[in-house]
């Protein structure tokens, strides 16, 4: 959820009676909004959390592109946040988003390579990409409940 669309999303949620709807169809809605060091997407999620509060599911993501390299309080707006003790209380998790190198992203992205293809990229982006990969898909594995994931095969590749 990007940080400005949360006014919109709100209108739209309301018209079309969106959260009960599912409900009655026997989904659940998940809230995934990626943050950044900035302030912007915390006041989004704030707006958010008091339209919808629990009921949805909540999924925060750390996106470590936009983290200091070395400091481990990039996230501290988020970290001391009233908005996170709201996420943490109606059960929504965080996970992290791992870097992903500039080199690297750039030439996925001049190529137009999907990351289920990454062998067409040079060795060395390659790996980096693998790596993101991996990464990220542990991160994402730790709110697979959430987001309704199937549970992992121990040894599946």
């Amino acid at each position: 959820m990007p940080a400005a669309s949360s006014t919109r999303l709100r209108e739209q949620i309301d018209v079309f009676d969106l959260i009960p709807a599912c409900g009655e169809m026997g989904y659940g809605v998940t809230f995934i909004s990626v943050i950044s060091a900035s302030y912007a997407p915390i006041e989004s999620i704030s707006r958010m959390l008091d339209f919808c509060g629990d009921t949805v599911r909540w999924v925060v993501v750390k996106n470590q592109y936009f983290a200091t390299e070395g400091l481990k309080d990039s996230f501290s707006l988020w970290d001391e946040s009233k908005e996170r003790k709201r996420v943490k209380k109606y059960g929504g998790v965080e996970i992290e988003l791992p870097r992903l190198a500039d080199t690297t992203f750039k030439a996925i992205q001049a190529s137009y390579t999907p990351f289920t293809a990454l062998d067409s990229l040079p060795l060395g982006d390659k790996l980096l990409a693998r790596s993101f990969v991996r990464r990220g898909s542990a991160q994402i594995e730790t709110a697979g409940q959430l987001l309704d994931l199937p549970v992992p095969v121990a040894g599946a590749a």
